[in-house]
């Protein structure tokens, strides 16, 4: 099975902007996943505000949300899996040491 989604033809890696990344003119245009499978009268209903999209799109919960700011904070100070775990998962080991009772 190939990617459905192929690499674009063209980057502009000395692109200043986000848009400007890549030439959308170069490339061939596909419609969404999302929709794909509707059919004509379902997308007019979306259009005209008669419907609601599917809910086919998983919602991330806050804990996944923190989770991957965590991820994306242990990752820019630490090298590798190991080092990034141990960064992850120190506060977690640090606060079960402390005892409960006097």
């Amino acid at each position: 099975m190939s990617d459905f989604f192929g690499l674009p033809r063209s980057i502009n890696l000395a692109a200043s902007h986000y848009f400007s990344l890549i030439d959308m003119t170069k490339e061939e245009m596909t419609e969404p996943p999302l929709t794909m499978g509707m059919t004509d009268e379902q997308l007019m209903a979306l259009i005209q505000g008669n419907s609601r999209v599917p809910n086919a799109i998983p919602c991330p919960s806050e804990n996944v949300e923190r989770t991957v700011a965590d991820v994306t904070q242990a990752s820019l100070v630490a090298i590798g899996y190991e080092k990034r775990q141990e960064k992850l998962l120190t506060p977690f080991w640090s606060g079960s040491m402390v005892p409960t009772s006097a």
